[in-house]
């Protein structure tokens, strides 16, 4: 359904160029209807699919309490408590939040496809320039991600052991106020959240170097999209109403990548977090 808009979109701008009233006021009533069946469907999507999804959260916090009472007490000894809150808390959450916001991102990656197709329906080498642009910026996007990534696993780590120290410490003040351990306690504590901070600074440095080229890469590519559009002009194997359409189009086009690409994020998200959570739940180097 999502894949259909884009086709009557340019239908409506086409008319509008060439004048087309009636058409125009018929295709905005059909897409009217899809763009509001699209919504009830989106609505009742997220309130089924988001009851589910409480009860998954509740199973896997469920189980990962399980097998952590299963545990030696030796064994737990050796591990951050924040190993098993992180998990219990964050990750499983992470699992279930990103099956609602991978199935919004779908439907934007189905609705900007069909931008594509619209185009090339339109002029053909018009929509070879796009494929091209998109392949060139998705190669960048994915060096980008999986830099990220190795990052990102590591800061998760960190952060467990930040989450056990801030329990340690709020269990153990007592302890650390009667063995007048307070500065050096501080002392630890602000070198470990550091490095938790060094990490974040860390994968925004890659973002931003990433993303300063991505979008040179980009204003080249917008560039060549002028020109290309001016030569099949002036070639008269696209006209100057088609033209403009797709030059509204344009910015949905690249948006497409910006939706593949979130997709794929939120996959790796997904996996990483699994990974983790079947960690406790099933991997022998928790018991």
């Amino acid at each position: 359904m999502s894949v259909l808009v884009p086709f009557f979109s340019a239908k409506m701008l086409l008319s509008i160029t060439d004048g087309l009233f009636n058409t125009l006021l018929a295709v905005a009533l059909f897409v009217l209807f899809i763009e509001i069946l699209k919504g009830v469907l989106h609505y009742a999507y997220n309130m089924i699919f988001g009851k589910y999804l409480l009860n998954i959260t509740l199973a896997l916090q469920s189980e990962i309490a399980k097998e952590t009472l299963k545990l030696e007490v030796s064994e737990l000894d050796k591990k951050s408590s924040g190993v098993f809150i992180d998990r219990l808390n964050i990750d499983t959450r992470d699992i279930a939040n990103i099956f609602t916001r991978l199935g919004d991102a779908i439907i934007d990656v189905l609705t900007n496809i069909g931008v594509l197709f619209a185009i090339l329906v339109v002029n053909r080498l018009m929509f070879l320039y796009f494929v091209i642009t998109l392949v060139v910026l998705f190669i960048l996007e994915n060096l980008k991600m999986k830099k990220a990534f190795e990052i990102e696993k590591e800061r998760r780590k960190i952060s467990e052991k930040n989450t056990g120290l801030v329990g340690e410490l709020v269990r153990g003040i007592r302890d650390i106020k009667a063995l007048n351990a307070t500065d050096s306690f501080l002392s630890a504590t602000k070198l470990k959240l550091a490095d938790a901070l060094n990490k974040n600074y860390d994968m925004q440095k890659v973002n931003f170097s990433y993303s300063l080229g991505i979008n040179v890469v980009s204003s080249v590519m917008n560039f060549i999209f002028i020109v290309l559009g001016v030569v099949l002009i002036n070639g008269k194997t696209l006209t100057i109403s088609s033209f403009l359409v797709i030059y509204l189009y344009k910015d949905r086009v690249q948006g497409l990548l910006k939706y593949i690409t979130y997709v794929i994020e939120l996959m790796k998200q997904f996996n990483l977090s699994c990974d983790r959570v079947f960690d406790i739940i099933d991997n022998d180097k928790f018991k």
